[in-house]
């Protein structure tokens, strides 16, 4: 159904912006477009020195090597509020991963990444295996006229990369 919804939008004249939506603009091959994007997205989908913070039930933030999520209950999160407390759960992860952010996030929303993004030397050897393996693929490639990584056929899902 999915494919349907797109190559219909795509007739339309829309293009597939951030992987949840759709944008109108000049059809091009592309899996999504680059010309639109806020500065949500580029917290969301930005590098490891974008950091964002999110209030209220269910919000997630996300900065240097923790996620904080919080309660996803409305009544639980206002009772525990009201109690004084933070309802939240904060998880902790290798700074590796914030570096590979461009790679596992922004590429697939936004179908190019800056190199200049990029700090291999700090990124999980599995997450550049993987990078290597889809260019080989023919997936993602090196843009020649600009200083970007761009997803050819798309990525799908991220569990891909």
């Amino acid at each position: 159904m999915s494919i349907l919804v797109d190559q219909f939008m795509r007739h339309s004249g829309f293009m597939p912006h951030n992987g949840h939506g759709y944008i109108r603009t000049a059809p091009r091959n592309d899996i999504v477009t680059d010309t639109y994007s806020f500065v949500y997205h580029e917290a969301v989908y930005g590098d490891h020195t974008h950091d964002l913070m999110g209030f209220g039930v269910n919000a997630i933030s996300s900065t240097v090597e923790h996620v904080l999520t919080n309660e996803q209950n409305r009544r639980g999160y206002i009772d525990a509020i009201n109690a004084g407390t933070l309802p939240m759960h904060c998880s902790q992860h290798d700074r590796s991963l914030d570096y590979s952010r461009p790679i596992i996030l922004r590429l697939p929303y936004h179908g190019v990444t800056e190199k200049a993004l990029l700090h291999r030397d700090r990124m999980p050897a599995d997450c550049l295996e993987r990078l290597r393996k889809r260019v080989s693929e023919g997936l993602v490639e090196a843009a020649r006229a600009r200083p970007l990584i761009q997803s050819r056929r798309g990525l799908g899902p991220l569990s891909m990369l």
